[in-house]
């Protein structure tokens, strides 16, 4: 599983199954013996609700940057947002994702937080954007999924 959450071709494939994003590209990945560092650009094709007045769809991308343990099996994450530099005092989002064993499966555990430090429209655009994450998340889960059942290469 590991392998396959890891491999370049399984971050492509994403947009198939994730129908917000339209496209996933790995920026950089650097490893060692232990840790696997990788940065990648997400671009959404989501409609943007009302309440993100001023936001320009670029400004929907995002960068992910993952720390990967190999020996633990987990990792840590912050997003950046594609705002200007002066927006980015508004947002914040990090967290951990870990692999472990279930019976004859594995399950994935992500855990987090996003803060949207906006008057009025911050616990909006919180549950907004939770909402938007979980059915990538899910969508993450099928191409993964996929993955490991042959249908997309590793």
């Amino acid at each position: 599983v590991e392998r396959v959450v890891l491999a370049p071709v399984t971050t492509a494939s994403l947009p198939a199954f994730m129908p917000g994003i339209a496209r996933a590209t790995v920026l950089s990945r650097d490893e060692d013996a232990r840790y696997v560092v990788t940065r990648k650009r997400f671009e959404p094709s989501v409609t943007l609700p009302a309440f993100a007045r001023g936001v320009r769809p670029d400004m929907t991308q995002w960068v992910e940057t993952v720390r990967w343990d190999t020996r633990e099996r987990r990792a840590s994450f912050v997003v950046d947002a594609n705002v200007p530099d002066e927006w980015k005092k508004y947002f914040a989002a990090h967290g951990e994702y870990r692999l472990e064993a279930r019976g004859a499966c594995t399950a994935r555990v992500i855990q987090g937080e996003l803060t949207v430090r906006v008057p009025r429209v911050g616990a909006l655009a919180e549950r907004y954007i939770v909402g938007v994450l979980r059915e990538m998340f899910d969508g993450e889960a099928r191409a993964l999924g996929a993955s490991l059942a042959g249908r997309v290469a590793a």
